[in-house]
């Protein structure tokens, strides 16, 4: 919630929609490792590194894709009353 905001419920997602968002931000942050390590790692592991880069970069897509189905199907939190039509505008669009 934002300072002086006299609204004292959360605004929280749903469980289903924060474990989504977490999942991709721990499979992104695992693509770029092995992205970034395949050249410190010994040569005949390269391509095994290279393979689980690729690996979970495709379930960053899986992840994504499932993300982008779920948010046709649930309700998302109300915009906070202190939040501007134009920001309001610009996040939807974001």
């Amino acid at each position: 919630m934002l300072p002086g905001n006299n609204n004292t419920k959360p605004r929280l997602f749903d469980p289903a929609t924060r474990m989504l968002h977490w999942l991709t931000v721990a499979l992104i942050t695992l693509v770029f490792v092995f992205a970034f390590s395949v050249d410190l790692v010994a040569n005949s592991w390269q391509i095994n590194v290279l393979q689980l880069h690729r690996s979970f970069g495709v379930s960053v897509l899986v992840a994504t894709a499932g993300r982008l189905v779920w948010r046709q199907f649930t309700k998302f939190p109300d915009w906070p009353t202190t939040m501007s039509k134009p920001m309001q505008l610009f996040a939807q669009v974001s």
